[in-house]
């Protein structure tokens, strides 16, 4: 199994589409208010793909699931660019284009606990009618929460470098306003 870790970047739908050339499940990471709106979004859009959504719960049996489907070599797909409650969740404020943002820790310290592979993952628009695929191998090869998040948080800056009007931050993301 593997984690596939993106951000409000590009159009998941589209890398679903991507990612449906692949005979892998792949299991989508929600938070659980948001399980059945998405859910039942993802079906209409993503229909030859098999996907399962695992909702994340307070109980934490999402953990449990997620541990389930990477045994079973399948996909986890996580944002690791938001988290619910800024005063509930475990974050860490990391240099992020000339300031320091808050990131979640959740979806790196996944890959530290169950060391299995992982790449950054990011489907955009690169012309009107045409979207590129990109899957970054993670370069850090410890299995350091903090290094594996300054990893992430270095790529994705440069995806953002690149494709500005492609980043959805609807929400207070930055350390200091």
């Amino acid at each position: 199994g593997a984690i596939l870790i993106s951000a409000h970047l590009g159009n998941w739908e589209i890398a679903g589409h991507f990612l449906n050339k692949l005979e892998v499940p792949v299991n989508i990471v929600l938070f659980d208010g948001e399980h059945e709106r998405i859910k039942a979004m993802l079906k209409s859009v993503m229909v030859e793909k098999k996907f399962n959504v695992i909702a994340v719960k307070e109980d934490f049996s999402h953990i449990i699931a997620i541990n389930r489907a990477l045994k079973a070599n399948e996909f986890i797909c996580i944002h690791g660019d938001r988290f619910l409650d800024p005063e509930k969740s475990k974050k860490m404020a990391l240099n992020f284009l000339g300031q320091e943002a808050f990131f979640p820790m959740g979806p790196f310290s996944l890959v530290s606990r169950m060391k299995v592979p992982h790449c950054f993952v990011y489907a955009v628009k690169t012309g009107k009618y045409h979207y590129e695929l990109f899957a970054i191998e993670g370069k850090v090869k410890t299995n350091k929460v903090e290094d594996i998040m300054k990893d992430y948080v270095s790529q994705l800056e440069g995806m953002v470098l690149k494709y500005p009007r492609q980043w959805y931050n609807f929400y207070p993301f930055w350390k200091t306003p």
